[in-house]
């Protein structure tokens, strides 16, 4: 009766460990792909992108669309280093960008993070299902700041339908963060002009970066909003 039970209790062991299996299987073979190769191996060419894998890698990206969404949301957060690890990194790269700039290190998960970001770029207008998510990464207390600066920056090769996400970052309590707001919303030109209220605001950021973003952007997409000499006093 004992062996039985434990013959019983192996059984349903090792069904759930095949259960476990098939679907960690199954996941995978969700992973959007093209041309015979999977997006976590398109990212691996775009980590060494040349002017002959630019073409290749616009129209995978291009063909798997949407459905890359998800995959590159994960590799964005990326996965910070230990403190002591990071600490030590900065200290040897402070070094190392004065003796040779090829010595400097970067983490693994940050690579990820940037080859994520430049993968949105190449989606463009695709990626737009992203900009909520990407709204919450960006809002997130949790949020690295490097990862939400990068976030922020994505938005602006997202279409039109991003302004308004930018728009709300204008007021973002990170300046690097505001800065690629306002940046960003001169990408997108004139679609962008429901924002020229709040880029006034930003006129009088404490920060001089945001103010002089700020600035350029309105040249672009709405000139006569500088019109007001006191507002040029400002950016100053």
């Amino acid at each position: 009766m004992r062996k039985r039970r434990i013959y019983l209790v192996l059984l349903l062991l090792g069904v759930g460990m095949l259960v476990g299996v098939l679907l960690v299987g199954a996941f995978r073979e969700r992973e959007p792909a093209y041309g015979g190769r999977k997006l976590s191996g398109w990212m691996e060419v775009l980590s060494r992108v040349n002017s002959d894998t630019r073409d290749p890698l616009k129209e995978a990206f291009g063909q798997m669309g949407p459905a890359t969404i998800p995959y590159l949301l994960k590799w964005l957060r990326g996965k910070e280093p230990p403190a002591w690890k990071k600490r030590f990194r900065d200290a040897f790269n402070a070094v190392a960008k004065r003796v040779h700039p090829r010595w400097v290190l970067t983490e693994k998960g940050s690579l990820t993070s940037l080859n994520a970001a430049f993968a949105f770029q190449i989606l463009g207008e695709k990626g737009k299902g992203a900009i909520p998510f990407l709204i919450q990464l960006i809002d997130d207390p949790q949020t690295p700041p490097e990862i939400a600066a990068r976030a922020t920056r994505i938005l602006r090769y997202l279409g039109p339908e991003a302004v308004a996400a930018l728009t709300l970052q204008l007021a973002n309590r990170d300046a690097l963060v505001r800065s690629f707001a306002a940046s960003g919303l001169q990408t997108l030109g004139t679609n962008a002009r429901s924002a020229v209220p709040a880029l006034v605001q930003c006129l009088k950021d404490e920060n001089f970066t945001v103010r002089w973003e700020a600035t350029n952007t309105l040249r672009h997409i709405e000139p006569k909003a500088l019109d007001d000499p006191s507002l040029l006093l400002q950016i100053q």
